[in-house]
């Protein structure tokens, strides 16, 4: 272990140099305000007049301190700067550079590493790239109730129904809109005119769904018109879009 010894009277024999005077733990330590050396001088190491108890430090004796300083070989030019010079040894021309942390370095680096984190945390909740998979679910708080409904095949295939009686004064119908029992795959029904004028069209519907009524956003004329019934499949657990259906039905407005 390297000990530098500070020299208190070289400090009388520059003139004409700032100095200031800091207290350390109940003690005064006295250092050249210098933000670097002239040449000729050179730097034998840094301390920031801390102590700590590691045998990897050099230590600083300073008289009429109560302890020594470690002294360690670099500096982080990133996050230490500058305060003043120490004299040590007898050549004058041997320094213990004085360091403070500076902040501003640490706290942008810590928001950083913060921000990097979020997106980190952001992009792997994200599927292929894209939004995660949030599927708009099917209301069923307000259907009617019907035993004699016929349920469908438990297969992504789709067996249709022929026609939809509705309103015409109200647009409500009742349907039977049913995603089988066993399906891998949520149900999104679509109705429209055979002109392909859009009727209807539903949430996201689970397995073993069914919706058994219906307000057309567009009210018909009474009498029979011709119409067809679209179903898209998505994935349950990806929201991937799988085969659709279509089915022809008629559409008797009363």
């Amino acid at each position: 272990m390297i000990i530098y010894t500070y020299n208190s009277e070289l400090l009388t024999n520059k003139s004409g140099v700032k100095k200031i005077t800091k207290k350390v733990d109940g003690s005064e330590v006295t250092i050249f305000a210098l933000e670097k050396l002239s040449e000729g001088n050179r730097v034998v190491g840094y301390t920031d007049l801390k102590r700590y108890s590691s045998e990897k430090y050099s230590v600083l004796s300073i008289k009429d301190c109560a302890d020594d300083f470690n002294v360690f070989k670099k500096k982080n030019r990133l996050f230490h700067k500058t305060e003043g010079y120490i004299p040590v040894g007898t050549d004058g021309n041997e320094f213990i550079e004085v360091v403070k942390i500076r902040f501003l370095p640490i706290i942008l680096l810590i928001l950083l590493l913060l921000g990097m984190l979020l997106c980190f945390n952001y992009c792997n909740s994200n599927i292929d790239g894209k939004n995660p998979w949030r599927p708009t679910i099917q209301d069923f708080s307000n259907q009617w109730q019907d035993e004699d409904t016929t349920k469908l095949q438990n297969s992504i295939d789709v067996i249709g129904f022929t026609a939809i009686s509705v309103d015409s004064k109200t647009g409500n119908a009742k349907v039977s809109l049913i995603n089988p029992e066993g399906n891998p795959c949520y149900f999104k029904f679509y109705i429209y005119t055979e002109n392909g004028v859009p009727l209807y069209e539903s949430d996201l519907v689970p397995p073993n769904k069914e919706i058994t009524k219906i307000t057309l956003n567009t009210k018909l004329e009474e009498g029979s018109h011709k119409g067809y019934v679209f179903i898209e499949t998505f994935e349950l657990e990806t929201g991937n879009e799988m085969n659709s259906a279509k089915f022809d039905i008629d559409i008797i407005s009363r």
